[in-house]
Order: C-alpha cells, then sequence, then structure tokens
C-alpha cells in the first residue's frame, strides 16, 4: 500500500495506479477506500478499466447482479479479457446460470489454454453437468487434453477419477489413479482408494492385498484425526470382504 501510495503522488494521473490500489485497499479490508480510488480512476481515462475493477470489488461483496453488469459493460468492447471472463464464468457458475458459465469458461481456455487446473475443472463439471448425454466424454477429452500437455497433476486427474466412476468405469479410474505421483501412491489413502475402485470391479483378491498395505502402513505413521478415519475404513473394507467369503 506504501508502495502504490508513493508511485500516485509522483504519478497523480495514472489510472492504473489508483486501479491497482483499489484492488490493495480491498483485500486490506477498505471497501470504502477501494471505491474511493476507483471513482476516481474512473475521471482519469478510459472509465470502462475502473467499470472492471468496481465489478471485482462487487463480486467480492457478493452484490452478484451489479458485479455482472460491470463485466458485461467490460466484455462488450473487450471480449477476449481472460480476466473479465474468468471472473464472469466464476459469477454465472455461482448464481446457477451454468450454460452462459460454461460458454465463458470455454472461450477462457480457447484464448488462453495454459490456465490454471481450477479453470479446466470447472469447466469439465459444466460439460458433465449441463450435457447428460456427451457431457461426461466431453469433459474427459478436456481434462486429457491438458494432462497430456502438462502431465497427471492430481487436480485434473481426481476430476477425472471422479468422473469415471460417476459413469461405472472402473477400471479407466483405476488406470487414472495409478498415474498419480508416486508419492501419492505411496499413502494409506491411495491404498484404500485404489481397494474401493477393485471392489467395485469385483476384484477382492487385489483388494484386500491394498487394504492390507493401508494397515501396516497406518500402524508405522503417526496417530491423526484423518488417518484414524483413514484406519476405520480400511477396517470397514476388510470386513466387508470378510463377510463376503
Amino acid at each position: 500500500m506504501d508502495i502504490l501510495s508513493k508511485e500516485i503522488a509522483g504519478n497523480p494521473d495514472d489510472q492504473g495506479l489508483y486501479l491497482r490500489r483499489a484492488l490493495a485497499w480491498a483485500d486490506s479490508g477498505e471497501p470504502a477506500k477501494a471505491v474511493e480510488d476507483v471513482e476516481y480512476a474512473a475521471k482519469l481515462g478510459d472509465p470502462l478499466q475502473a467499470t472492471l475493477v468496481r465489478g471485482i470489488l462487487l463480486f467480492r461483496q457478493q452484490a452478484l447482479s451489479a458485479a455482472k453488469a460491470c463485466f458485461d459493460d467490460y466484455l462488450q468492447r473487450y471480449p477476449e479479457h481472460t480476466g473479465a471472463l474468468s471472473y464472469r464464468a466464476r459469477l454465472l457458475n455461482d448464481t446457477g446460470d451454468k450454460g452462459a458459465a460454461l460458454a465463458d469458461y470455454q472461450h477462457l481456455i480457447q484464448l488462453q489454454p495454459e490456465q490454471d487446473p481450477g479453470i479446466y475443472v470447472a469447466t469439465a463439471q459444466l460439460l458433465a453437468s449441463t450435457r447428460p448425454d456427451e457431457g461426461t466424454q466431453a469433459a474427459l477429452a478436456l481434462l486429457d487434453q491438458r494432462i497430456d500437455a502438462v502431465g497427471a497433476i492430481p487436480q485434473l486427474q481426481r476430476q477425472a477419477i471422479s468422473l469415471e466412476k460417476q459413469r461405472g468405469d472402473y477400471a479407466a479410474a483405476l488406470q487414472r489413479l495409478s498415474t498419480l505421483d508416486g508419492r501419492i501412491r505411496a499413502t494409506p489413502e491411495w491404498h484404500v482408494e485404489a481397494a474401493e475402485l477393485l471392489l467395485a470391479s469385483n476384484d477382492s483378491g487385489q483388494a484386500r492385498a491394498h487394504l492390507l498395505v493401508a494397515q501396516e502402513q497406518l500402524q508405522q505413521l503417526r496417530a491423526t484425526p484423518a488417518r484414524a478415519k483413514t484406519g476405520a475404513r480400511t477396517q470397514q473394507l476388510l470386513e466387508q470382504i470378510d463377510g463376503g467369503t
């Protein structure tokens, strides 16, 4: 904040500095000062630049209708601005306008494929939920396209695993699970997840082997609430297997 204020003192007509400071004020819990900077910035240059930041402030305050109007105005002139598209896509998703949110997310990825994994996950979720027939396949294709480019990032592969499970393809889900980082595959949680998929595929023998590995690992690790939960699930699944034999 001090750095921006000093820069503004030396460049009092720089609209961008005021808008940057407005966002910094908002991050610091000073919404009134943020609005003051936005309104002043609107007089210094392109008013739409202030409109975009005003929309971001309104979005953070959950004034979603007013925020959407700001993003709409901005994107009408600058339809390929990825920042505005990202904010509007999130807003539309939050307000239940899934089709419009999907269109914005897809446009965003088309413009800039190097998006955060969260953008791909949100887009895949919307594809699967808004297009009941071919949506899941399209969602998996989108995730795989990004995985092929950057590797099996857990956030992307986890979403793909979830979609495979939803459509009942447990073998595909298990194959994807096996591609996760070796540090993840070395955890008891991974072995329990693998066991669950194997059980869903009616392979109780392999499932039991994974559960025994998880059980042994948990005995050697420091007890935590999360590990206690994993241990309970391990025991439950072993009893389920033993009860079915």
